[in-house]
C-alpha cells in the first residue's frame, strides 16, 4: 500500500507524543513536616511546671516562649509559670532531608491569679480593764490593711487596737491581692467592750534573744548530685592543696540543655552547722579564675561570655530564708550547644577562699530537645590523611619502640614538677611497666609488689610512662589513639601533649593539651583540658567533661584532638568533649599557635598511668594491679594542617 510522506510524518509525531506522555519523569513531592501540639488548659499561678504534649512527623521540634516575662521554658517540653497572664508557646520544626519545614504552631493558655486566703486573730479579752490587744493577720500574699469600723469605741494604731469606751468594737481586715493573687475575702471580728471581760488575754511567752549565728560559713548547693552531674574530686582536692580554697570544697560539672533555665539552691550553715536565716549571700557568676565562656542571664543581669579575671563576670546578692536557703535561676543565652561551653558559679558569704563552698560548672552541651543525659555532640567527619603512626605490633614483653618513644622514670622528685609529679601521685615510673602484649597493643601496668613482684620501685605503686620528646615532635593536625581504660579506684591514665619548648619557657607557658584523662573512681567520665599561662602570668586552664552511657573500661574507644593555630577540639568516638579557641584565653599569642615571631609550635605526645593524686583520688583497698591498653597512636593531616613529625 502506498503511503504519503506527509502521513508518515504525522504518524511519527503522534507516536513520539504518545511515548513522551508515558515516559515523562514524574515530579517528586516532598511532604511538609507536621507538628501536633496539644491544646493547653487554663492553670493557676503557683501550679507545678507544665508538660507540653508535642509530636512531629519528622525533624526536631523546638519550642519558644513568646511571652518570656509570663512563662519560660525549663526545657523543650516543660513550661515554668512566672506570673499571671496569657502564656504563648510557639513550636517550630525545620524538617529534615525528606520533609519540608513545618508551619509554626502557637498555643496559648491563661495563667489565672491564685486564691488569696486571709485570717484575723481574736481579741475577745478587750475591755476597759485590758484596753489593748495586738492583732495578727495571715495572708497568702499581698498587703493586709486593718480598719476600725467603730472608731467611737475602739481605734487602731498599726496592728494594735485600743478600747475607748464601753460598747461594740468591730475590726475589718482587707487585702487587695497583687499581680499573682486575687483580692482576699474581707474578714471582720466584733467584740463587746465591757468594764471587764471573762476572756483571759493570751499568755505572752518570754521573748528569747535571737539566735546568734557565727561563722566560719558553709554554703552548699543542693541542685546537683552524683545522679545528674560529675563530681570532680581530683580537681577540688588539688585546688584545696594549692591553698586556693578552704577544705571541704565541692566541684561539679553538670551538662544542661542550651537555652534552658537551671534553679540553683544554696543553704548557708554556721560554725555549729545550723541553717542561717536572713544572711546576705553573694553569687559569683562567671567566677573569677574560672574561664567561663557561656552567656547567661540571672535575674535582670546578663554575662557576655568573656572572662573578667581577677573579677567575676557578675556578682549578685541574695538573702537566705527562714530555712537558711537562697535560690537563683540561671538561663543560658547561647544558641548552639557544644562541649566546653560553660558558666562557673559559686555562692559565698565572706569570700570564695575563706568559706567552705561548692563550685558548679553549668556546661551547655545538650542541644535543645537533646538527650537528658548529655553525651556530646556528634561532629561532622574530619577530612584527614594518615601521616605517621605506631600500631604497637612488637613482640610480647617488649617495650615501646625506642626510635619513637622514651620511658619517663622516677617519682618526680628529680623533675621540675616535684615529688609526686606536682599532683601528689602515689606511683614511681619504671620502664618494666611498659610492655607490648604481642597482639597489637601496648600495656601500661600499675602494680604493687603483690600485683607484680618482677616490676617494683621505691614506691608502693610502680607504673609506666613514655613520651615522644626528642624523637617525634608534632605540629598542627589530628591526633588519635584507640584506648581501653583500666579498672579500679585511684587509676589515672592520660593521653596528652606538652610543648617541645618546655625546657626553655617552662610549664605552663609551653602549653599542655590533655586529650584524654580518666579516673577509675568516675568510670563513665572522660575529661579534656588546655593549660596555659594567662595574661596575668598565672596558670589557667579550660576543661570539658563527658558523661558516657557505658563504663570506659569495658572496651576500646577512639580519643582524638584536632589542633589548628586558633582552635583545639577534643573528641571521643567522634563526639566532641571539649573546645577552646584562642579568643577564649585573652592571649595575643597563645602557646598553641604562632608566637610573636610567627614561628609555629611543636608538641610531643605522652602516655602514662598515674595512681591516686589530685585527679585519680583515693586508691581502692585490696587492689594491686591495673592495665591501661593502647591499641595505636596515629597522626593525620586534617583540614589543611599537618606535617611530617620531626625530632626537634
Amino acid at each position: 500500500m502506498k503511503t504519503s510522506n506527509k502521513r508518515i510524518v504525522a504518524l511519527t509525531v503522534a507516536l513520539m507524543a504518545g511515548f513522551g506522555s508515558t515516559m515523562q519523569a514524574q515530579a517528586v513531592t516532598i511532604p511538609t513536616t507536621t507538628i501536633s501540639f496539644a491544646a493547653l488548659t487554663k492553670v493557676t499561678y503557683g501550679n507545678p511546671d507544665i508538660a507540653l504534649n508535642i509530636t512531629q512527623s519528622a525533624g526536631v521540634t523546638t519550642t519558644t516562649s513568646v511571652t518570656p516575662t509570663i512563662c519560660s521554658l525549663v526545657n523543650n517540653l516543660t513550661v515554668k509559670v512566672l506570673t499571671s497572664g496569657v502564656c504563648k508557646i510557639t513550636a517550630t520544626n525545620p524538617g529534615d532531608a525528606t520533609h519540608k519545614p513545618a508551619r509554626a504552631v502557637t498555643r496559648s493558655f491563661t495563667i489565672s491569679k491564685a486564691v488569696n486566703t486571709l485570717t484575723l486573730s481574736d481579741f475577745g479579752w478587750l475591755s476597759m480593764a485590758n484596753p489593748t490587744a495586738d492583732l495578727t493577720t495571715t495572708e497568702t500574699s499581698g498587703t493586709t490593711t486593718l480598719t476600725s469600723l467603730t472608731t467611737r469605741y475602739c481605734t487602731l494604731s498599726g496592728n494594735k487596737v485600743t478600747a475607748i469606751k464601753v460598747g461594740t468594737c468591730t475590726i475589718r481586715a482587707s487585702n487587695p491581692g497583687n499581680s499573682n493573687f486575687l483580692p482576699a475575702k474581707s474578714v471582720s471580728k466584733t467584740v463587746k467592750i465591757g468594764l471587764t471581760s471573762t476572756v483571759s488575754p493570751p499568755v505572752v511567752p518570754p521573748v528569747n534573744p535571737p539566735a546568734s549565728y557565727v561563722g566560719p560559713w558553709t554554703i552548699r548547693q543542693s541542685t546537683f548530685t552524683d545522679a545528674n552531674s560529675t563530681n570532680m574530686i581530683g580537681d577540688s582536692t588539688a585546688w584545696v592543696n594549692n591553698g586556693w580554697y578552704h577544705a571541704g570544697l565541692g566541684y561539679r560539672i553538670a551538662q544542661v540543655e542550651v537555652k534552658s533555665t537551671t534553679r540553683l539552691t544554696y543553704t548557708v550553715t554556721d560554725s555549729l552547722g545550723r541553717p542561717t536565716p536572713n544572711k546576705t549571700v553573694y553569687l559569683s557568676v562567671g567566677k573569677r579564675h574560672g574561664g567561663s565562656n557561656a552567656k547567661v542571664k540571672v535575674g535582670t543581669q546578663s554575662t557576655t561570655g568573656i572572662d573578667k579575671t581577677p573579677l567575676d563576670q557578675l556578682l549578685l546578692t541574695g538573702t537566705t530564708n527562714a530555712q537558711g536557703a537562697v535560690t537563683w535561676d540561671v538561663t543560658g543565652l547561647d544558641e548552639t550547644a557544644r562541649a566546653g561551653l560553660y558558666i562557673q558559679l559559686a555562692a559565698w558569704v565572706t569570700d570564695l577562699g575563706v568559706d567552705t563552698i561548692d563550685i558548679t560548672n553549668l556546661e551547655f552541651s545538650i542541644p535543645v530537645g537533646g538527650p537528658a543525659t548529655g553525651g556530646g555532640t556528634t561532629s561532622p567527619p574530619i577530612e584527614k590523611t594518615l601521616i605517621w603512626s605506631d600500631e604497637f605490633n612488637g613482640v610480647a614483653g617488649s617495650g615501646p619502640n625506642s626510635s619513637f618513644w622514651t620511658p619517663d622514670l622516677g617519682d618526680g622528685c628529680n623533675n621540675p614538677a616535684g615529688c609526686g609529679w606536682g599532683n601528689n601521685e602515689a606511683q614511681s615510673y619504671a620502664a618494666c611497666a611498659n610492655k607490648q602484649d604481642g597482639n597489637g597493643s601496648m600495656l601500661i601496668t600499675a602494680s604493687t609488689a603483690a600485683g607484680d613482684s618482677t616490676c617494683t620501685s621505691n614506691k608502693t605503686w610502680t607504673s609506666g610512662k613514655f613520651t615522644s620528646f626528642g624523637k617525634k615532635h608534632f605540629g598542627y593536625g589530628y591526633f588519635e589513639a584507640r584506648l581501653k581504660m583500666p579498672t579500679g579506684g585511684g587509676t589515672w591514665p592520660a593521653f596528652w601533649t606538652l610543648g617541645t619548648n618546655i625546657n626553655t619557657v617552662s610549664w605552663p607557658s609551653c602549653g599542655e593539651l590533655d586529650i584524654m584523662e580518666f579516673a577509675g573512681n568516675n568510670p563513665f567520665v572522660n575529661t579534656s583540658a588546655a593549660h596555659y599561662r594567662n595574661p596575668s602570668g598565672n596558670h589557667e586552664y579550660k576543661m570539658g567533661a563527658l558523661n558516657n552511657s557505658v563504663g570506659l573500661a569495658q572496651g576500646y574507644h577512639n580519643y582524638g584532638m584536632l589542633w589548628t593555630p586558633t582552635e583545639v577540639t577534643m573528641y571521643i568516638d567522634d563526639r566532641q568533649v571539649f573546645n577552646v579557641k584562642k579568643g577564649d584565653t585573652g592571649l595575643t599569642n597563645w602557646p598553641f599557635g604562632p608566637n610573636a615571631q610567627g614561628a609555629d609550635p611543636k608538641m610531643y605526645v605522652i602516655f602514662n598511668l598515674a595512681m591516686g593524686g589530685s585527679y585519680g583520688g583515693g586508691i581502692a583497698n585490696n587492689f594491686n594491679k591495673a592495665s591501661f591498653s593502647i591499641d595505636y597512636f596515629r597522626y593525620y593531616s586534617a583540614n589543611g594542617y599537618g606535617s611530617t613529625p620531626t625530632s626537634n
